[in-house]
């Protein structure tokens, strides 16, 4: 983070997109270890965890990390550049809209028991829109942060959320 801001600030904005997408991968990965260990004892479930980030307005790109029966799937992990044509790429809703979409378009890769959707009740919303349109019956959970970025708050499928409370605010 301290080489994203002093190449940013010395103007070398291709170096700082640079340590901006390995940050954001870095913390995704931080993230969803730290499920491994709670996921041990659920039954086979798969689990996909999506975000958007961009670096002041622009670079954007999406992630999406998996946990397959309880275990971290790295050759699961996706990361999408965000293309929105003509678009404000620092619109995370019409990215994530567009990373969803394009997740679901791979009919080849294994459909997840549950999306987990780093935001409020907009990125879930849609999510539910997305998967709505695709005609998928996936379980949606959204994970709300604090200013420093902590999970505070679970939202979505109340079944879900009270059953898996604890591992699902650890993404």
């Amino acid at each position: 983070e301290t080489l994203m801001f002093k190449s940013a600030k010395a103007k070398e904005f291709e170096q700082a997109s640079r340590y901006k997408k390995q940050l954001f991968a870095l913390k995704h990965i931080q993230d969803i270890a730290l499920l491994k260990e709670e996921f041990k004892v659920l039954p086979k479930m798969r689990f996909e965890a999506f975000d958007v980030a961009h670096l002041a307005g622009s670079d954007s790109v999406g992630a999406m990390v998996a946990l397959v029966d309880g275990e971290l799937s790295h050759s699961d992990y996706r990361r999408f550049i965000i293309k929105q044509a003509g678009a404000n790429r620092a619109n995370d809703l019409a990215s994530l809209k567009e990373i969803l979409e394009r997740r679901f378009n791979h009919e080849d890769w294994p459909k997840p028991n549950v999306l987990v959707i780093d935001g409020g009740m907009l990125q879930v919303n849609v999510a539910k829109k997305v998967l709505h349109n695709l005609q998928l019956n996936i379980r949606i959970v959204g994970v709300v942060k604090d200013e420093h970025h902590r999970p505070k708050n679970l939202i979505g499928d109340h079944m879900l959320t009270e059953k898996y409370s604890q591992q699902i605010l650890l993404i």
